[in-house]
């Protein structure tokens, strides 16, 4: 899987995440904050603004990359501590 798929997918697993959850909630969540889910629901076929959102989750990725990078690290040095106890 290369790195645009991983964007597409992860792109698609959450806004179908934020709208189950904004079904869930709906009830409890305020008229200003229902109507601008709505206009993100609604423009989710606008090509702008999906590459838009995309492009933020990118750089979202890079500027972060540190923390999986340092769990892995850390997992790597917790399996090495139990081989050596173990």
């Amino acid at each position: 899987m290369n790195r645009t798929e991983v964007i597409n997918q992860l792109f698609d697993d959450q806004r179908y995440f934020l709208i189950e959850k904004f079904e869930e909630l709906f009830e409890q969540l305020d008229p200003v904050t229902i109507k601008k889910f709505q206009r993100f629901v609604d423009s989710e076929d606008d090509d702008e603004v999906i590459n838009g959102l995309k492009k933020d989750l990118r750089c979202m990725l890079y500027n972060y990359k540190h923390i999986p990078e340092k769990t892995r690290k850390l997992l790597s040095e917790d399996d090495d501590t139990k081989l050596i106890e173990g």
